[in-house]
């Protein structure tokens, strides 16, 4: 190692040493403004939508395993899981980080009701040959409820 090496390296080294003692030092506990109160209607729609956007996440999976081996009747399933995925994530993301108003928030969970009813559809087609499929489709399904719990509420 050379000596500039060793400056740099210590210089940094410095830096952090000094900087995580000021933060352990700082006795600033308030917070600032009100926590966020979630309702059940958000939770269960936060869970309930990561739980779809994971088996999406499988399902495009194997569609695209099935695609590349010849099988084209899956890429309407396919195209409708991305979507769906795209969608709920978003919403959940929404609701995760408070974002927008409560009429954006609803607006948003009509439509993730929407890409959940096209892509359950297309899946429903695949249901008695691919556990994928079937598993996609009963998130969709179950995605839907939760988005009318939270319209409800």
């Amino acid at each position: 190692m050379d000596r500039r090496t060793f400056v740099a390296g210590a210089g940094a080294l410095a830096g952090t040493v000094a900087s995580s003692t000021l933060m352990a030092k700082n006795d600033h506990h308030h917070h600032h403004g009100k926590s966020r109160v979630w309702t059940k209607a958000e939770k269960n729609l936060v869970s309930v939508g990561e739980s779809c956007v994971s088996s999406g996440k499988i399902c495009t999976s194997h569609c695209i395993d099935q695609l590349m081996s010849g099988n084209t009747k899956m890429a309407e399933c396919h195209q409708s899981v991305l979507n769906m995925t795209e969608v709920v994530q978003t919403m959940v993301n929404t609701i995760i980080h408070g974002g927008g108003s409560k009429k954006s928030q609803k607006a948003l969970a009509e439509t993730c009701i929407l890409y959940c009813e096209d892509c359950k559809k297309s899946c429903e087609v695949h249901v008695k040959h691919h556990k994928e499929c079937k598993d996609c489709a009963e998130s969709c399904d179950e995605c839907i409820k939760a988005c009318q719990m939270y319209l409800k509420a």
